[in-house]
């Protein structure tokens, strides 16, 4: 592979990487404004869509928690099988008669942590943006419920 193929994968990475912190972090502040916006009120029928976005923004927060997770799987699969192709890992200079096995059952995990990096992707991404209709579908209800009067 070359250097400008390296770099350009590094940078998908990295650019995926903060994507995902983005997220995480928009999901915690997102809770802790909706907790500080419905303090001190007294329970009302439109607090229901704002307490199942936080519930989504919480699921949201624990996929993107997973996909980093799952992320750092996959890049450990790979540099344990970059050093079975290159003789460096301890199993090809104890066992070689496993290295063919041994490369297989790492790729073979290393698409499952793949895959269900992309399903956590996805995940994190979709509940953060329910999680916003429902916030904001609350707080629609509590305007129209109040007559129309948004401030209170």
């Amino acid at each position: 592979m070359s250097d400008e193929s390296l770099q350009i994968g590094t940078i998908a990475l990295q650019s995926q990487e903060r994507f995902v912190y983005f997220i995480t972090t928009g999901d915690a502040a997102a809770i802790a404004f909706a907790l500080v916006r419905t303090e001190g009120q007294l329970p009302a029928l439109w607090m229901i869509p704002v307490a199942l976005a936080v519930a989504i923004w919480a699921l949201s927060f624990l996929a993107g928690c997973h996909f980093i997770l799952t992320r750092q799987r996959v890049l450990l699969a790979n540099f344990e099988m970059l050093k079975l192709g290159e003789g460096t890992h301890p199993l090809a200079t104890t066992r070689p008669d496993l290295v063919g096995a041994a490369e297989a059952a790492l790729k073979q995990k290393r698409d499952e942590f793949a895959n269900e990096n992309k399903l956590n992707g996805r995940l994190q991404y979709w509940s953060f943006v329910a999680g916003m209709l429902c916030f904001a579908g609350g707080h629609v209800w509590r305007i129209f419920s109040a007559g129309g009067a948004c401030c209170h």
